[in-house]
């Protein structure tokens, strides 16, 4: 019986993701431009020089981060801008997971990946 239960839930809930309009967009080969440091506690702000989710290239992304403990949303926005600095200063490519979320002045992006 619970196994039935468990199914049913799983069920449940990937037929009801579709409808959240929350997917995931990859995007390779992106040379970080800027990473801005003037809120590393909430969000980091950077650009890239190619299209991420239907922003265009020099846009600035946002990526927020996902953790409802603060002092671990707060290591994840630093670790975040670390690698950016980092890919910035090496020239290295890095991999963007959006999530389709593009706005007025920025977009939100859900992850970053040095490639």
């Amino acid at each position: 019986m619970k196994k039935f239960v468990v199914v049913l839930l799983l069920c449940a809930v990937l037929a009801v993701r579709p409808a959240m309009g929350f997917t995931l967009t990859d995007t390779f080969g992106a040379h970080v431009l800027t990473a801005s440091a003037d809120n590393t506690l909430n969000a980091v702000y950077f650009e890239v020089d190619v299209k991420v989710d239907g922003c265009a290239a020099g846009q600035y992304l946002q990526l927020l981060g996902h953790s409802t403990d603060t002092p671990t949303n707060q290591t994840q926005i630093r670790s975040t801008f670390a690698l950016l600095l980092a890919a910035r200063l090496s020239g290295q490519t890095i991999h963007i997971i959006g999530n389709g979320d593009a706005g007025p002045t920025f977009c939100t992006i859900y992850a970053v990946e040095l490639r």
